[in-house]
């Protein structure tokens, strides 16, 4: 499978979000994060 283009960049809604670079279909897997939680809410 091909990766998708991702950017991390500040957001105002949630200080920093990960922005798709190019269209992602439902069915495309982006990301599984599985470290630790870095900063809780």
């Amino acid at each position: 499978a091909r990766k998708k283009r991702l950017r991390f960049q500040r957001s105002k809604i949630h200080d920093w979000g990960l922005v798709a670079l190019e269209p992602i279909e439902p069915e495309d897997f982006v990301i599984e994060y599985v470290g630790e939680l870095i900063r809780p809410r």
